[in-house]
């Protein structure tokens, strides 16, 4: 599988309240703090294979986002029923690396571990 994502604008913050509190239409512009409008682009590439004689899908991942603020990348594993019906279930395990764009600040990491299950 390829994803390649672009996002545009800040995240949300607020709620209802804050659109309701803008005194002015100038008030609700995307970039009304007079800079930029913030821009993200994410890649993940993966690779699904049988696990577990065919029972199972396992996928490695690797991704990497670029913004305006800094880089993230990351390697992961996703394993998943090979055939989900009316009982659905994933497990994912990933490793991040977030650089801040100037340097001025120490590189972070990450790790992260999912399960989730439908019935």
């Amino acid at each position: 599988s390829l994803t390649l994502r672009q996002t545009v604008g800040a995240s949300a913050a607020g709620g209802t309240d804050a659109l309701l509190s803008r005194g002015t239409m100038a008030d609700l512009a995307g970039n009304d703090n007079g800079g930029d409008i913030p821009r993200r682009l994410d890649l993940r590439l993966g690779y699904g294979m049988p696990v577990a004689g065919d029972r199972f899908i396992g996928t490695p991942e690797i991704g990497v986002g670029f913004s305006d603020t800094g880089h993230e990348y990351s390697l992961g594993w996703k394993l998943g029923l090979a055939r989900p019906g009316r009982v659905s279930l994933d497990l994912s395990f990933e490793g991040t690396r977030s650089e801040s764009a100037n340097d001025d600040r120490e590189p972070e990491h990450g790790i992260s571990l999912r399960l989730r299950a439908r019935w």
